[in-house]
């Protein structure tokens, strides 16, 4: 049984550089990690400004003119599209903040990021 010396090839200058950069990258996606949990409280805050509004519209509504009550209405939908955007933000941010990016001399060329964002 022969035992044959394998020889891994040293990464060249290049690769090392670019493995750094995109380690430091990567790492830096934990910046933002702090945003996201105020956004978080935000949407928090929303649902209890949502809660606080319908009490009130449910409280008076009798007493509301026709003008008060669409401004009642639309102050509910305000509230509930900026808690959708809130969610779209951190719904994005944490998948592009969760994915490895894989090395550049991958056969595409791209970074993982950018493969799962490509349409082919």
């Amino acid at each position: 049984m022969k035992h044959e010396r394998i020889e891994e090839a040293k990464p060249s200058m290049r690769e090392r550089i670019e493995h750094g950069l995109e380690s430091v990258l990567f790492a830096s996606r934990w910046l933002m990690a702090p945003f996201y949990l105020l956004m978080v409280a935000a949407l928090a805050m929303l649902l209890v400004k949502f809660a606080q509004e319908s009490w009130h519209i449910v409280t008076h509504t009798l007493a509301m003119t026709e003008s008060e009550a669409v401004l009642a209405v639309l102050s509910l939908i305000d509230i509930t599209l900026t808690g959708n955007l809130l969610l779209m933000v951190l719904f994005a941010g944490c998948e592009t903040s969760s994915r490895r990016w894989t090395s550049a001399s991958t056969r595409t060329g791209q970074t993982g990021w950018a493969r799962s964002t490509s349409p082919v």
